[in-house]
């Protein structure tokens, strides 16, 4: 598949190869492990389920000198960069998996309506944050975005993840509604408020 994007030794491009999917599974629990780690408990079989369900026409992955070093996972037309249902996940997570659907159900706006693309998560490793990454990950979803005649773009952030929002308000993205999640919801989660953000094409 052509790339989104592309310079002598970073490129952007739809899909995981098979030798990169576990890497790519390990980016994504690694960016978010603490809520992870919380509700998905063992990081081995939450590698491996990840890595086998990886929907390569709804990820957008970076690569370094031909390693995946992040990715930006959409969801639209239905569609999700991870393609499990709740029944497959709960199968192999449990009651964790289950928390974290209702948990998603009540408290954030994370289905993609007609017309828009959602974020579902976006993530950078460790190693090679602070170097535009993320930027570029972004762009290369408004470009592709505003390929396929979509009319808007949304995500989410929590309060706890300044650094986040302070990424996509420099790309762009604006303030669109404020969720506060409830006491004793708000200990389980770690955190007291989700925002949801657009960029409007």
């Amino acid at each position: 598949m052509r790339a989104a994007y592309q310079t002598m030794n970073l490129q952007i491009r739809f899909g995981v190869p098979k030798n990169q999917r576990y890497r790519v599974a390990k980016i994504f629990y690694e960016t978010f492990e603490g809520t992870i780690s919380k509700n998905f408990g063992n990081k081995n079989k939450f590698l491996l389920f990840t890595s086998k369900c990886l929907r390569d026409d709804r990820i957008l992955v970076a690569f370094k000198d031909g390693l995946a070093v992040g990715f930006a996972g959409l969801q639209y037309d239905k569609k999700s960069f991870i393609d499990a249902n709740l029944r497959q996940t709960l199968k192999i997570f449990g009651l964790g998996a289950l928390r974290v659907a209702l948990f998603g159900r009540m408290f954030f706006f994370n289905k993609a309506a007609k017309n828009e693309i959602l974020i579902d998560s976006i993530a950078v490793s460790a190693n090679e944050q602070g170097k535009g990454i993320g930027s570029k990950l972004l762009q290369s979803t408004i470009d592709h975005a505003q390929s396929k005649g979509f009319s808007q773009i949304k995500l989410e952030v929590i309060e706890t993840n300044q650094n986040a929002r302070r990424l996509y308000e420099r790309v762009g993205f604006k303030e669109a509604k404020v969720q506060k999640i409830p006491y004793p919801f708000s200990r389980l989660l770690g955190f007291g408020s989700v925002t949801e953000m657009v960029y409007r094409l």
